[in-house]
């Protein structure tokens, strides 16, 4: 299976694909291998995004000024389209500026 880019041409293998294709010492990874990898990838992924996400709230918490420029201008943040290779997405910048004005409102 090919990642596609926003105009939907092909840009490389996705990773289950690579996995699958792989080779240790000349042999292909097993079932479970391919399948531990898999877990590991999704369970670090998710690792990954929680401690980032944490990590984005409490550093918005303490620095106001942060907070008040990204409630004011949050398609000032740097974030860019996603390609259509996602499956989901999640929470825009425009939502998370919404969350913290609704947050800020209830203090």
């Amino acid at each position: 299976t090919m990642l596609l880019d926003d105009d939907g041409e092909p840009i490389g293998p996705d990773i289950i694909s690579e996995l699958c294709a792989s080779r240790l010492d000349g042999d292909l990874l097993s079932t479970e291998e391919i399948t531990s990898n898999i877990a590991l990838i999704v369970g670090g992924g998710g690792e990954t995004t929680r401690g980032a996400s944490l990590n984005l709230w409490y550093l918005l918490l303490q620095h106001p000024d942060q907070l008040d420029a990204v409630r004011s201008r949050p398609h000032h943040c740097g974030m860019r389209r996603s390609t259509r290779c996602c499956a989901t997405r999640g929470p825009s910048v425009g939502s998370l500026a919404t969350t913290l004005g609704t947050w800020s409102r209830m203090a």
